[in-house]
């Protein structure tokens, strides 16, 4: 999902599963965004830079009652910020497998 520039945005009680796109798994913003997401669940979800989130810059995210379960990126597992941007979460849960983590074997 792209968001252009100067947009506000909403998503409310969702669940997004098994979403791919290089650049954030599910969103991918320009610049000057208001961003508020409740009561979702983001799951399994994967890109390059960003496995949920690739967001620009000077772009606001607020996030409450959220869970982010075993998303990942090559960049940045959660969020890729290309540049500053104002990102609050509240009663916000994050669960990562560790087959998703980098880890040096030996």
């Amino acid at each position: 999902m792209y968001i252009a520039s100067s947009n506000n945005f909403t998503m409310k009680r969702a669940i997004v599963k098994n979403s791919y796109s290089y650049f954030g798994g599910v969103i991918k913003t320009s610049d000057k965004n208001n961003i508020d997401i409740y009561d979702t669940i983001f799951e399994n979800n994967w890109g390059e830079y960003g496995g949920v989130f690739h967001v620009f810059e000077k772009d606001k995210i607020y996030l409450k009652n959220c869970s982010f379960i075993n998303n990942r990126a090559t960049i940045g597992n959660i969020v890729h910020a290309a540049k500053y941007i104002d990102m609050t979460f509240e009663n916000v849960s994050i669960e990562i497998s560790k087959e998703f983590t980098s880890e040096a074997t030996t």
